[in-house]
């Protein structure tokens, strides 16, 4: 007998406390006992507000305006107590640190157990079982503090299985980590997904690595299921219309795509998942040379705009994070700081801006010394749009954000009706002129994201530093801020973009810098970075996908150029074949 609850919503609605647009409207989707669901769509379309029905936290704990009904097996979420949910429905956020409650890693996981009353043995055989999926093991009793942020998921994951949930909702577990963290959870995932019965539900902006052990796709819009079937027979059948959306696809689906719509070579009723299934023979021909890497021809260097020169920098008594930093950011130049969690790099942007002050070495920026420039007057030509966007909000509309920034940093010239016209613009460029009127804490986490980087960038500083700029974004946002970021630098705006997102910075960037050990272990074109990852494990990255697509692809089609857009990788090997 199955231990998996199924799961119903029929006609649910849902609207947020003090909104007037539901968050859910009429969901109708049947879950078998022991489904795996990946939930997908664009920023603001329901997804996380789908898992928190789950248990009751919507609409009971939250409040606001219900309809329809929503069932886990023979509970009523709405109708239990949160306790009762509890002990069926388990739930990973995308934060960890918002979730766990212990200083100790054997505590955390037998917290949830415990308040269950689960007898000692058994929640002793639990935590010893779950720690060895989640990999954790060997940390049993050491601080969570001490953890990286991949570890912290690792054990938010084992925490909710301690509970043996018959229902396990996963939010975009890996959205706050770096690649290898992330890597290390999709690792976790995949076997729990794979080798458990439990009914599972996970949302994910980043799906490739979890589809082969998917049974559906549920794909949302504006609070609405508006595709749900197998992955492969899902993204042959509508996988431009899910491009359209803003769904992120993974890369040999987009590639397919990219030959599909050129007319090369036309999708059939499934399509392959991962760069492996694709048969390059059958699709291009047999390989006719081995590919080298791409050499990016070398461009003059820009005027410098931001100088880090010898730059050390500890918090108090620890050991220092940075240990002579050396770096420099030229006028029109887009440079991507990369490197592990911790590796300093959030701690470099807060120097840049005077929020702390360099041990040793010198910070310039346009010439002027930061350390002498007070920081409301450093703050006129650094822009910085904080890793969590809701530090930075000061008001209480939408719109008024993005005014107060030109109000206070030198463009509220011409009086309130100018400086009104030109927020709303901002707001119109960034797909947020729906939300003027709205709480800047009461929007999605992709919404706030675009609103942070709306608010600093409308300015036109000098130098314009975006900390995690795609983090909760979908892949038509991204693509949408690529092209901001872009027409920022043809205006001579000096870009310095902290990022995890290997893609992004091999379409976007000029340049490449690691970071490693508080220091710059690589500065170079992002394309010379991608084909060197391999042999720098300890950089916390990841080699890309669509990388590792194009070295394939390029062995048959010599011609076709590296890009990290899959989508746009088949358009160009189907031009080049039309060319021959």
């Amino acid at each position: 007998m199955s231990h998996a609850l199924p799961v119903s919503w029929s006609g649910f609605t849902y609207t947020y406390p003090g909104e007037d647009t539901p968050a859910l409207d009429g969901i109708t989707l049947e879950v078998a006992a022991g489904e795996k669901i990946l939930v997908m769509g664009s920023s603001g379309c329901g997804k996380s507000t789908l898992g928190l029905t789950l248990n009751g936290i919507v609409p009971e704990s939250i409040g606001g305006a219900s309809a329809g009904s929503v069932t886990v097996g023979p509970y009523e979420p709405a109708a239990e107590p949160l306790a009762t949910m509890a002990a069926s429905v388990g739930l990973v956020f995308q934060d960890p640190d918002s979730q766990l409650c212990t200083i100790n890693v054997r505590d955390e996981i037998t917290f949830g157990p415990q308040n269950l009353l689960v007898p000692a043995e058994e929640i002793r055989a639990r935590t010893e079982r779950v720690a060895r999926l989640a990999g954790i093991a060997g940390r049993l009793d050491d601080n969570v503090f001490d953890l990286s942020g991949g570890q912290k998921q690792r054990l938010a994951i084992a925490s909710a299985l301690a509970l043996e949930p018959r229902v396990l909702a996963l939010d975009e577990p890996t959205a706050n980590l770096d690649p290898s963290g992330r890597q290390e959870v999709l690792n976790v995932l995949r076997e729990i997904v794979a080798g458990r019965d439990a009914t599972t539900l996970i949302v994910e902006h980043h799906p490739a690595e979890l589809l082969t052990v998917t049974d559906r796709v549920v794909v949302m819009e504006d609070g609405r299921v508006v595709h749900v079937g197998p992955p492969r027979e899902l993204f042959a059948t509508a996988g431009h219309d899910l491009r359209r959306r803003g769904v992120r696809l993974p890369a040999a689906v987009g590639y397919r795509l990219g030959l599909d719509a050129a007319g090369t070579v036309p999708l059939r009723d499934t399509v392959e998942l991962t760069p492996a299934e694709l048969d390059h023979d059958a699709l291009l021909g047999p390989a006719v040379q081995e590919t080298p890497p791409p050499t990016p021809k070398p461009a003059p260097a820009p005027r410098p705009v931001l100088e880090v020169e010898d730059v050390t920098f500890g918090y108090g008594d620890i050991a220092p994070v940075l240990r002579g930093l050396n770096l420099t950011v030229g006028e029109g130049e887009i440079v991507a700081l990369l490197g592990a969690n911790g590796s300093g790099k959030s701690t470099t942007g807060s120097l840049l801006v005077g929020l702390h002050k360099p041990d040793a070495g010198a910070i310039r920026v346009t010439g002027r010394d930061t350390v002498k420039v007070p920081v409301a007057e450093l703050a006129k030509h650094v822009g910085y749009v904080f890793q969590y966007p809701e530090h930075q909000f000061v008001t209480d509309q939408v719109l008024e954000e993005v005014a107060f920034s030109l109000r206070r940093l030198g463009r509220g010239k011409g009086g309130a009706a100018a400086v009104r016209r030109l927020a709303e613009e901002q707001l119109e460029r960034f797909d947020l002129a729906h939300l003027a009127g709205k709480h800047p804490f009461k929007l999605s986490l992709g919404q706030k994201r675009r609103l942070s980087i709306a608010a600093m960038s409308v300015y036109r500083p000098d130098v314009l530093v975006l900390d995690e700029p795609t983090f909760g974004q979908d892949q038509l946002h991204t693509d949408q801020l690529a092209g901001i970021v872009r027409e920022l630098r043809d205006d001579g705006v000096a870009v310095l973009m902290i990022t995890h997102d290997l893609r992004l910075a091999a379409e976007l960037a000029d340049r490449a810098v690691v970071l490693a050990g508080g220091t710059v272990a690589f500065d170079d074109a992002p394309a010379t970075l991608l084909e060197n990852l391999h042999a720098e494990p300890r950089w916390g990255l990841w080699p890309l996908e669509e990388y590792a697509l194009w070295r394939e692809v390029a062995r048959r089609q010599p011609a076709v150029g590296f890009t990290a857009d899959s989508y746009e990788l088949g358009r160009r090997v189907a031009a080049a074949r039309k060319a021959v």
